[in-house]
């Protein structure tokens, strides 16, 4: 797999199970490692971050635990943006905890 990704472009992995996608975050994530290759990140090996910080750089939804399946997409990620600007913590229910207002409408 070879692919670049413009600085504030978007990537979307999309294909069939067991066709790589998950592997390829997590190589991304550096949370397993290349056995050959290099997988860079704004122009350094993985290898070279600190993997929490390499990790605080990249956002990514995963294909099915850890989304509230109440929720689309957009509503979702809302929730990490939500969290990150407002200092919030998001309840495990997929609400935001009492006294925030929840980012979606209706």
């Amino acid at each position: 797999m070879n692919f670049t990704v413009p600085l504030g472009d978007t990537l979307v992995l999309l294909g069939r199970s067991g066709a790589g996608k998950t592997t390829a975050l997590k190589l991304i994530n550096r949370l397993v490692e290349t056995n050959d290759g290099e997988v860079r990140v704004e122009g350094r090996s993985t290898l070279e971050w600190n993997p929490i910080a390499l990790r605080r750089r990249i956002g990514y939804v995963i294909q099915e635990t850890g989304l509230f399946p109440h929720y689309t997409v957009e509503e979702n990620i809302s929730l990490v943006l939500w969290q990150r600007l407002l200092g919030r913590p998001v309840s495990g229910s997929g609400t935001l905890c009492q006294g925030d207002t929840s980012p979606r409408q209706g």
